[in-house]
């Protein structure tokens, strides 16, 4: 978990609710986070923002996307 908070949250810890959600899921647990996958998403998500025109100035963690 410290992994993803320095490499993706800017170094910032993240909320102590999605730390234990992330503790609980585990690696796969089949919570809806999707293991090893974080910086694609989080790239997916950038793009898919830009094009409707969208932009965070802020860190966000992406863990999951909506398939249907």
């Amino acid at each position: 978990m410290i992994d993803l908070e320095l490499s993706l949250n800017d170094e910032q810890q993240f909320p102590k609710a999605f730390r234990e959600y992330l503790f609980l899921a585990g690696k796969k647990s089949g919570t809806g986070v999707v293991d090893n996958d974080f910086k694609d998403l989080k790239v997916t998500c950038n793009d898919d923002m830009k094009y409707c025109g969208y932009e965070l100035d802020r860190p966000y963690f992406v863990f999951d996307n909506l398939d249907s």
